[in-house]
């Protein structure tokens, strides 16, 4: 699938009768496709948690619709998982055009977790997870770039210490679907914003497999490098 995109990135290349090799170096190695960011975020599976934090009008009025936030996207399950998310990234441009790109994504992380391991019973722990995601970003930019929107998918093997009962600990994966925004503040540096659902599971490869599922919100900083002068 990536290679479709490369080819899209590099129709230029072609016409200039370079090989795919050739081209694929040649993205690689142009700076100003290249971007590297931090951020940190907060996960939770638990929407009522939004609800309470609204203003009292607001809660009066979904409650006389009969809204609960907590059924929204199924995550209203017996289990109890937060988590706060430390975040790098970096970003290579796979198709560079004046107003959007397509980005080949990579987000190494460590991530703090506070759970509560026996649904059953009100004790809860403290515990870890690490890894790796990469994914595609596929980003528009508006106002001679300055403002931007983007939509993430990314997914990567990951290793979490503890979890609830529904889940194996140890090896996951961790699948992630987020909607951005970004503001440029000066020269290359922008502030990244986005939100979004993060589901981890280990395809069945140990039991149980019930999956935890989170609601994400994440905030930070990268820095797109310059183009040659």
């Amino acid at each position: 699938m990536v290679s479709v995109f490369l080819f899209g990135g590099i129709t230029s290349s072609f016409a200039q009768k370079k090989t795919f090799k050739e081209s694929v170096k040649e993205i690689f190695q142009d700076k100003s496709r290249h971007r590297y960011g931090f951020s940190v975020g907060y996960g939770f599976q638990d929407l009522g948690m939004i609800e309470r934090h609204l203003p009292i009008g607001w809660q009066h009025s979904l409650a006389e619709k009969e809204v609960d936030l907590s059924k929204v996207l199924n995550l209203n399950v017996r289990y109890y998982y937060e988590v706060t998310l430390f975040q790098l990234e970096h970003a290579i441009a796979l198709i560079n055009k004046p107003t959007w790109k397509l980005e080949l994504i990579s987000i190494p992380q460590f991530n703090t977790v506070y759970l509560r391991p026996i649904d059953s019973e009100e004790v809860y722990k403290r515990g870890f997870e690490f890894g790796i995601n990469t994914g595609l970003v596929i980003r528009k930019s508006f106002w001679k770039n300055r403002l931007g929107i983007y939509f993430l998918g990314s997914t990567g093997p990951h290793f979490v210490s503890d979890t609830p009962g529904r889940q194996h600990p140890g090896f996951i994966f961790s699948d992630n679907f987020m909607l951005g925004g970004t503001v440029k503040l000066f020269k290359g540096l922008h502030f990244d914003v986005r939100n979004g659902i993060r589901h981890i599971s280990n395809l069945s490869i140990w039991q149980p497999n019930g999956g935890v599922n989170t609601f994400m919100m994440n905030a930070g900083f990268f820095y797109q490098l310059p183009a040659k002068p």
